[in-house]
């Protein structure tokens, strides 16, 4: 088994070598390959499907771009998998960066009117992710990436939000 693994990484690593190189056959072979893992890692980290596409489309993009002298992969399979990686991370900042730019706004703005009186009551994150959510209309993905949250907590962190200002008397009475 260690053998067949040692030879499926020694053709990966010649086929990286010949797409870097421009062999459009070998590119298209690497792809098969292991466009199914980057889309899949990068799925999982943005959870975006659109934005692992364009992901895996670009990782790819790269080998091919790349002039091919002098490049001796030790692992191709590790070395694309990283670059799917660190660029669907750099997505994920990026989203964040320009998530907590949005919040700033909203709230600036949010705080000029009446209604973020009614928002008094609530912790910082339950007001954040509810301002995000129905001013932004930002998934529940995108609140835990602008506020650091947990994965799979924006929507109890807005519903527990929600269940508050009920319980409070707020203009969502009829909750």
């Amino acid at each position: 088994m260690t053998e067949t693994r040692q030879s499926a990484d020694d053709v990966l690593n010649t086929l990286f070598v010949a797409a870097a190189g421009g062999d459009r056959v070998a590119l298209g072979r690497l792809y098969d390959a292991l466009a199914s893992t980057v889309y899949g890692l990068a799925k999982t980290i943005l959870d975006d499907a659109d934005e692992a596409k364009a992901i895996t489309q670009d990782v790819f993009l790269e080998v091919w771009h790349t002039d091919g002298i002098g490049i001796e992969p030790l692992n191709a399979r590790a070395r694309i998998v990283h670059l799917g990686r660190s660029r669907a991370l750099q997505r994920a900042g990026s989203v964040r960066r320009s998530m907590g730019r949005v919040l700033r706004t909203v709230t600036a703005a949010a705080r000029r009117t009446q209604d973020l009186e009614e928002f008094t009551g609530l912790v910082q994150a339950q007001r954040d992710s509810i301002i995000l959510a129905y001013f932004c209309g930002l998934t529940h993905r995108e609140i835990e990436l602008a506020l650091g949250l947990p994965v799979r907590t924006a929507a109890t962190v807005v519903h527990s939000g929600l269940m508050q200002l009920c319980r409070d008397g707020s203009a969502l009475r009829k909750c």
